[in-house]
């Protein structure tokens, strides 16, 4: 990736302190390479990568220390997506059961206004059901919610 990731621009004299060359990409760090072909792609870097100037960069210690780091914080990274994406399945379980509770709701109102007696109680005892499941299902929801901020902190 990158400004000369085909190579058809043609390298001038550049250092690796100079300003369009990418520092992160230097250091092995640059998130348009990291989360490449992930949800979270951020297109080709607008800064130059090069591997002759990546060579000639002076990775000392720190440098060592902060990409050891990075690359820690990446297996927290993505236990976290796993986390969320899991919320986010859960989120949707409510949406469905929502909405399965307003369809049971609006059969309830025409059952009565049909003066009904049988589908109405059939109706109440179904959304007694869904509410009772959608209940769980938003506890769980709050209980995997506090789970993940307590591994946060």
């Amino acid at each position: 990736m990158g400004a000369n990731q085909n190579g058809d621009v043609t390298e001038v004299n550049r250092k690796y302190y100079d300003r369009d060359v990418c520092r992160l990409y230097l250091s092995g760090l640059c998130p348009h390479e990291l989360f490449q072909l992930t949800k979270m792609d951020m297109g080709p870097c607008p800064k130059v990568h090069s591997l002759q100037l990546r060579k000639e960069f002076p990775l000392d210690e720190a440098a060592s220390i902060a990409i050891s780091t990075v690359k820690e914080f990446g297996k927290d990274f993505k236990e976290m997506q796993f986390k969320f994406d899991a919320m986010c399945a859960l989120v949707q379980m409510l949406i469905v059961g929502a909405k399965r509770v307003k369809g049971l709701c609006v059969t309830f109102k025409e059952y009565c206004e049909a003066n009904n007696y049988e589908g109405c109680v059939r109706c109440l005892q179904q959304v007694d059901i869904e509410y009772k499941a959608l209940k769980t299902k938003l506890q769980d929801m709050f209980n995997f919610e506090k789970q993940i901020i307590q591994s946060w902190c």
